[in-house]
């Protein structure tokens, strides 16, 4: 996987707050979604977010 524009260079094992602020005409409905980042390594996480 090789970065691109949509990539973000964090320090490894940093802890970080993501605000996610979309400029388009973007809206999601109530309900349970997972936000997932991939670094270039290949490395995954996740997080469960509820939309209420």
């Amino acid at each position: 996987m090789e970065p691109n524009k949509f990539s973000l260079v964090v320090p490894l094992g940093a802890k970080a707050t993501i605000n996610i602020k979309p400029t388009g005409n973007i809206s999601l409905k109530n309900g349970y979604y997972t936000l997932e980042l991939t670094d270039v390594s290949g490395l995954k996480w996740s997080k469960k977010i509820n939309l209420d």
